[in-house]
Order: structure tokens, then sequence, then C-alpha cells
């Protein structure tokens, strides 16, 4: 289905977008030079460029401001990494603002990454190439290495986005860091997560993965609000990676908003469902397979007031009666809850 983009054409295009210098535009930004890598945190390449870029983050060509770095890989002739850096006023902007970016590309963007594991609040990658979004806290990152194909550039992606969200949590605003502590008083407890998650991550079904990572999830109600979830990962010794957000809202009708805003987000293809009904979720693995996604899939969903987002990576190919079986026993967890 993507087989006839031509991707260094298209990145030659996105680098003369994204690096545009902007001189009468001075850096709109209160925070972001925090952020910002610097070459001591960034051994083995040089930094080459330092300018004003802009992002289109809404309907009508809405522009954000931004910082842009261009690295050069020492030891690797003309290979560039560039780290595109946007602030927002809110956490619930930046959600909306790099989803928008994300997800208007030509190329395709879908929840996720080249490794399945997820980085900060939110994850985009662009298929069949080196390209990622995320977020942490009001902080949005466009990471993208064009051209370079070497074995090792989803490793070499991955640090850098380690690097990145390390630094970006450090120098999280007050403002931000005081929301993040209040919404987790609303957090699902661990207790009624683990109630959810340990029948299915203790199962036949789940044997070989083990616990990989722990993390808070932002899930929006709106433009402007938004509940914090908990998100676990499991990861098995061939580096499949299954992960399970959940959120505990105050109604049933916020946690079907919420649903429909990640649903949204998640990408282009169809990848909510019925948990009362998992009728749909053949039509969804069929259109995944006609645009030949076959390694990553994604699926949200909600009963009563919770809400789930499942997802999956297998660098083998996913395994659909596998993620049949694991969303049918998750379904049956909220049934019972």
């Amino acid at each position: 289905m993507f087989a006839n983009i031509d991707f260094k054409k298209y990145f030659s295009l996105l680098i003369s977008l994204t690096l545009f210098t902007l001189p009468n535009h001075p850096v709109r930004l209160y925070s972001q030079e925090q952020v910002l890598l610097s070459e001591s945190e960034m051994p083995g390449y040089e930094l080459e460029n330092e300018s004003t870029i802009h992002w289109v983050v809404g309907e009508d060509n809405q522009i954000q401001y931004g910082i842009g770095q261009q690295w050069e890989i020492m030891g690797a002739e003309e290979q560039y990494v560039y780290i595109n850096y946007c602030e927002f006023i809110s956490i619930p902007e930046a959600i909306v603002a790099t989803a928008f970016s994300a997800l208007s590309h030509a190329v395709p963007y879908i929840w996720g990454s080249p490794t399945g594991s997820l980085t900060g609040d939110a994850t985009w990658f662009a298929l069949g190439s080196n390209a990622i979004y995320f977020i942490r806290g009001n902080i949005g990152i466009q990471l993208f290495l064009p051209f370079y194909q070497n074995k090792d550039s989803s490793q070499r992606m991955q640090i850098i986005l380690n690097k990145l969200v390390g630094k970006i949590s450090q120098n999280l605003s007050a403002e931000i860091v005081t929301l993040e502590n209040t919404l987790r008083q609303k957090q699902i407890p661990l207790r009624e997560y683990r109630a959810l998650t340990d029948p299915v991550a203790n199962s036949e079904l789940m044997n070989g993965f083990s616990l990989h990572s722990t993390r808070d999830s932002k899930w929006l109600i709106d433009s402007k609000n938004l509940m914090m979830g908990m998100r676990n990962e499991w990861e098995n010794e061939k580096g499949a990676i299954v992960g399970v957000d959940i959120c505990k809202f105050e109604s049933s009708a916020e946690a079907e908003q919420a649903s429909d805003l990640r649903s949204r987000h998640n990408g282009f293809l169809k990848n909510k469902v019925d948990l009362q009904d998992l009728g749909s979720l053949g039509e969804i693995m069929e259109e995944l397979k006609q645009y030949g996604i076959d390694k990553n899939i994604s699926i949200v969903g909600f009963r009563e007031n919770i809400a789930i987002h499942i997802y999956q990576y297998d660098s083998t190919g996913i395994d659909t009666t596998f993620f049949r079986s694991l969303l049918e026993k998750f379904a049956e967890q909220l049934k019972n809850f």
C-alpha cells in the first residue's frame, strides 16, 4: 500500500519545512530552552544548526513556533538527526496539537513506536521511516533520521528518546508538576489496575511475558480537561510488547468521550471496539492487513466508567489469535469488575 511513497523526496520536503528559519519571529516559549539537548549530552554527534521552526498544529494552518536542532552523526557522512521541540500552554493542548501534526502528514503515522514501547505520555511513529513524535507534559517532540538506513536505527532513536524524555521530565514547569500531582489523586488505584490486569498477565496466555515498565498515562476528556490513567507494558524474550493503559472516570459518559478522543488520536485506521461485542475486531485486523501493517496493533474501548487501550508490537508479526484472546480476557475482566 505504501510501496510507491518516495520517502527520500518526502523527508527532503519535510526538512525544508520544519527547519525553515523565521528571523522575524522570536521563540515565544517560556522554558523550552531548558529541555534542549546540549553537545555534552550527545556524544557522537555534532550540533550543526539550531533555529526557530514552526508546526502546523490545527485546521486553517494554525502555527506553533518551536526550536529545531540538526545534529550530524560523527563518522557517518552527511547523516543527520533532526529534533524539533515545541512547548504548549497546557498538556491537553500538547496532546491535541501534536496528534494533529503527526496524523496530518502525507506519510501515515500510527500510535506506538518502532520498538513497540511508548515514550512519554503518547507516541506516534511514521510507517516505513525513522520518524517519531512524542509528548511529555506540555512539550511535544518530533525526532527523525531521514535517509539513515543502518540496522541500529531503532536503537539509535531509542537512546535519543530516552535522553529527551529524561531531560523534559526533570525540567517540567511547577504548574505542570502540580497538575500531574493533582491528577494522581483521581488516578485508578494500583490495586484496581492490578485486579483488572493480573488475572490476564499471570495467565497461560501471557506465558513468557514479564513486566517491562509502569507509567502514568493521560486521557483527554475534551480539549481542556483530562484524567490520569496507568499504563503497564510487558515484554517477552523476543522483544514483543503488550501494553495495557487503563483510566477510571467519573462517569460512563466521560469514559466514552475519552475513548473516542484516544481512538481519534490513535491513527488513521479503525481501532475502537465495543467490549461487549468484539465482532468489529476482525474488520480492524483485516484493514491492518490491507495497509501492510503487520507488526503493530492498537485497540481502544470502554465499559461503564473504565476506558482501556490495549496495544501489541511483535517484530515477527502480530499473532491475531493471541491478540483476540488477549482482548477477550480483558473484556471479561471489565465485565466482572
